[in-house]
């Protein structure tokens, strides 16, 4: 392999260096975000390797506040080969002066596209300096709250929120000035029927489901109007639709066969039904499928999940809460989950106190892994420990999966702790193992707006 030309080895390089994007978890185009233990070890080699390597291994940089701004700058002007390897910048705050420092910087950063901005307070020039910056395409913001008059023609709003479908939206002005949104959240869309307005890179959205029975006539209009829509999602989260037997044409089937099953309706309940989008031509509801469920289930587990298996064979992500006593041997969970032959993606939710491996306990020796321990409980240590353990072992035994969203919580005397956040299953380089990364957070609502 080291005696291919350079230029192969690049292709070579490119081809393993990231994992496969999931939807569910962020924008697409920061799957560079992820790369595997393929093009770690690979850069591991030698010095030829190392250097073809390395712009994959610093394509994403994460910044914290406008003090990581100032070790960014520093760092690039000390590195130019690390500047350059930069494709995209995630940026959780920035401030004038920050945005003073980035907007000197951008001609050292000739290999940056995507630039992501969670807030920020700025003035004009650094979105006219982006603008003008030919390599950077997008420019994606979390809120218009400081947006400016420029020309938006390269900002994507990664999230909006509409409380009506045709009432006039605050940020109209800049979506006349060429924004687009990626995700778009939308209340009582029993109206969506009357109508809806295009919105320019639209890839999901996010339905906020009533006490209203929601037809889908305007799905045809939609999907035609939205070629790069691939997801919608239909969130009970009041349990007012669902559970009062409120239905929609994905599930009318899994709904009968569960009414037929004795007291089985009783044990669970639906709170977000996703479908995602198929490649047939033809314009209309078949063209959706169910590809995601999160369920709140307090027994029975074993009797919904084949239900569930055989109403939506094509389920790639599904997510549980548990509630009340029932407890499941993590063998036995595991067999529920192998029904599913396209999982990909599990959320875990509450399933710490309701999973088990007998009488033992195999993570109390394993809390030393814990990761940033002076900022956790010790309660929170332990569960975090215990949840690595449980999803090693799904990971190991269903090859599909490749990611575990984890949500758990608790209560110590007064104080309340917090253990959220999503792991990565890894293929470990020259053997069949599997391996899983990541850790939780402490930080309430951190992950709010990833969960599954």
């Amino acid at each position: 392999m080291l005696n291919l030309p350079e230029e192969l080895l690049h292709i070579v390089a490119g081809y393993i260096a990231y994992s496969l994007t999931f939807i569910e978890r962020e924008l697409p185009e920061f799957h560079y975000k992820y790369a595997t233990e393929e093009i770690r070890s690979l850069s591991l080699v030698c010095r030829r390797m190392r250097r073809i390597c390395l712009p994959f291994l610093l394509a994403f940089v994460r910044i914290e506040f406008d003090s990581g701004i100032t070790c960014f700058r520093d760092q690039c002007l000390a590195n130019p080969r690390f500047a350059e390897s930069i494709k995209a910048l995630h940026i959780s705050s920035i401030h004038l002066k920050g945005s003073d420092i980035l907007r000197q910087l951008l001609p050292r950063l000739p290999r940056l596209s995507w630039i992501h901005f969670e807030s920020f307070q700025s003035d004009v020039s650094l979105f006219i300096a982006l603008h003008c910056q030919v390599n950077v395409k997008t420019v994606v913001i979390e809120s218009v709250h400081h947006l400016t008059s420029s020309d938006a023609s390269k900002v994507l709003l990664h999230r909006g929120e509409i409380y009506h479908p045709h009432k006039k939206l605050l940020w109209e002005s800049h979506l006349s000035r060429g924004m687009q949104v990626a995700q778009l959240t939308i209340h009582q869309p029993h109206f969506l029927h009357e109508g809806f307005r295009r919105f320019s890179g639209l890839r999901e959205l996010d339905l906020i489901m009533g006490r209203r029975p929601v037809t889908l006539s305007w799905l045809p209009e939609i999907t035609s109007a939205h070629p790069q829509l691939q997801k919608i999602t239909f969130q009970d989260r009041f349990k007012h639709y669902f559970s009062r037997k409120l239905t929609l044409p994905f599930i009318s089937d899994f709904v009968d066969r569960v009414c037929r099953e004795d007291g089985l309706s009783d044990v669970f309940d639906l709170t977000r039904l996703v479908v995602s989008r198929n490649t047939l031509p033809k314009q209309s509801s078949e063209q959706w499928h169910v590809s995601g469920l999160k369920i709140v289930v307090r027994s029975a587990l074993d009797r919904i999940l084949p239900i569930i298996n055989s109403s939506f064979p094509n389920v790639s992500v599904l997510s549980l809460e548990f509630q009340a006593q029932a407890t499941y041997h993590i063998d036995n969970f595991i067999n529920m989950l192998l029904r599913f032959p396209s999982l990909k993606i599990v959320g875990l939710r509450h399933a710490f106190n309701h999973l088990h491996y007998g009488c033992r306990k195999p993570w109390t020796h394993q809390r030393v892994m814990v990761i940033n321990q002076s900022k956790k409980t010790p309660a929170a240590i332990m569960v975090e420990a215990g949840m690595f353990w449980y999803m090693t072992c799904i990971a190991q035994a269903i090859s599909s999966v490749e990611a575990f969203f984890v949500h758990e919580e608790g209560m110590i005397g007064c104080d309340d702790w917090t253990a959220v956040g999503w792991y990565t299953v890894q293929n470990v380089p020259e053997s069949r193992a599997r391996c899983v990364i990541g850790e939780l957070d402490s930080r309430k609502g951190f992950y709010k707006r990833c969960e599954i």
